[in-house]
């Protein structure tokens, strides 16, 4: 429930270029799930906002129960 606040606490040291590495981002597949509230809810809306963000780039691997990794620009 607390990776979008984290994601803010250590965008501002992220070196040029740098990564930030988002782990669990599946959910089991419930992130999929339209239905599905609380912090499944939040992880789904943390991975659109991810990806659409202009100052970096995302991409979620489905290895195991996924990971988000972003870049800065």
């Amino acid at each position: 429930a607390g990776y979008r606040d984290y994601f803010h606490a250590v965008l501002p040291l992220l070196a040029d270029r740098g990564l930030i590495v988002l782990d669990n981002m599946l959910r089991g597949g419930q992130v999929l799930d339209p239905g599905a509230g609380g912090d499944v809810a939040l992880t789904r809306e943390l991975n659109r906002d991810l990806a659409a963000d202009p100052r970096g780039i995302a991409v979620l691997l489905t290895v195991r129960d996924g990971m988000t990794v972003w870049r800065r620009a």
